[in-house]
């Protein structure tokens, strides 16, 4: 039984291709292809499949081992030959390596062939859009002495991911271009190439809501106070269990009423410009690092991640 795994990177359409692999599991099934839930103790949505590769990263591989027994299980009792999985958490290996040999071993006692798929975006573009999603779960700062070193790592993220899953599965990785697929549909693109599968609705509309978390001023005033709310409830800062708490403390409302309406936009192109200058400083002052980390990668992965370097100001 095969298994073909999407990876993310994070900002990359996933949100919106995980919700269309949701809607058409019947579909997928009937092309004996098992796109399953997660379970029902995990904290995370039913679309994707963090609980699993959450497990590898933390080395808990007995509950890794025990669910990929559970989705073979489900496979074989919806008569699939294939699973197909889906998660951003696949993009995280290579920050814990020593954990991916072992999650690779646990995929091979149960399925074969093994196929990974991950979409990569242009540097800069991909730093500045996960960067603003991080500030808005409260993880990041917008203050650049901060958030600097955070920053780089996510304009090394993409060569990063490329050169370690090059070595360590070798003809068992797919890369596409972000831009490329945004341009022809990237959830009908890419469940095609994953699944040969032709799902009846047309592109999903974009699900994922960072970009406006991050640009409402009130969710900026509160990002500090969710990622700490969710430290202490054990859950994400957007989860359900932080909301709960956070209502107790704030009244969103008398909040937004707080803001005066004219200066909403004034301070979400304030916060725009801030961040993507603060991604450009960045990135200038590691420029020759970030380069030399592409140089080695075959000549098409090295056009897809040359950075699209702005014009300095003067």
């Amino acid at each position: 039984m095969r298994i073909i795994i999407h990876g993310g990177l994070y900002r990359t359409g996933t949100t919106s291709l995980q919700s269309a692999l949701t809607k058409n599991r019947p579909l997928l099934q009937s092309a004996e292809i098992l796109y399953p839930g997660s379970p029902s103790s995990a904290s995370f949505p039913d679309t994707q499949h963090s609980y699993l590769f959450s497990k590898a990263l933390a080395r808990d591989f007995a509950a890794c081992e025990a669910h990929l027994a559970e989705i073979h299980e489900a496979a074989m009792a919806a008569n699939c030959d294939t699973v197909l999985l889906s998660s951003e958490l696949g993009s995280s290996f290579p920050e814990i390596p020593e954990s991916f040999a072992e999650f690779v071993a646990a995929l091979r006692r149960h399925f074969d062939p093994i196929r990974f798929h991950f979409v990569l975006r242009e540097p800069i573009g991909y730093a500045t859009s996960l960067y603003r999603e991080l500030i808005s779960y409260g993880y990041c700062s917008t203050s650049r002495i901060f958030s600097s070193s955070q920053i780089k790592q996510l304009l090394l993220n993409p060569s990063n991911l490329v050169s370690f899953y090059s070595r360590e599965i070798p003809g068992e990785v797919n890369f596409w271009s972000y831009k490329e697929l945004t341009q022809r549909g990237i959830v009908s693109t890419l469940t095609r190439a994953m699944t040969n599968v032709e799902f009846p609705h047309e592109e999903e509309p974009r699900l994922n809501t960072s970009r406006d978390r991050a640009g409402d001023p009130s969710m900026m005033l509160l990002a500090p106070l969710r990622s700490l709310i969710g430290e202490a409830v054990g859950d994400h800062a957007f989860g359900a269990r932080t909301s709960a708490e956070l209502a107790k403390y704030v009244d969103n409302d008398l909040l937004r009423q707080a803001m005066r309406a004219d200066a909403a936009e004034e301070l979400k192109a304030l916060y725009f410009r801030v961040t993507a200058e603060n991604v450009e400083a960045v990135y200038r002052k590691h420029r020759d690092e970030i380069l030399e980390a592409i140089r080695p990668l075959p000549d098409g992965l090295r056009r897809l991640l040359t950075p699209q370097e702005r014009p300095v100001a003067h």
